[in-house]
């Protein structure tokens, strides 16, 4: 059941390039085995210049199972450090 699958820890840093990485981990808390998509949302800057990324992964968990996800983003950290926003959603495969 894909509902019970949740992020349970997430970060993000920059990579030795200068770019955003999130990091996340997913749970599923249920005791049947769920095949779900994680997508990773960043938006960095304002006005015209702001900009929207999305990244996604699907995972295939086990019952109470975790798995670790990690997306770099072609975004600068510190665009995004300052005017950045992040959203992290699990959707059903």
């Amino acid at each position: 059941m894909s509902n019970s699958v949740k992020v349970s820890e997430f970060d993000y840093e920059s990579d030795d390039e200068g770019n955003l990485v999130v990091t996340a981990t997913l749970r599923n808390e249920s005791d049947e085995a769920a095949t779900v998509t994680l997508i990773a949302s960043v938006t960095a800057g304002k006005g015209k210049n702001e900009r929207e990324v999305d990244q996604s992964e699907q995972f295939e968990l086990s019952e109470g199972a975790s798995a670790d996800a990690a997306f770099t983003f072609d975004v600068p950290y510190t665009r995004f450090e300052r005017n950045g926003g992040l959203d992290l959603e699990v959707h059903p495969a």
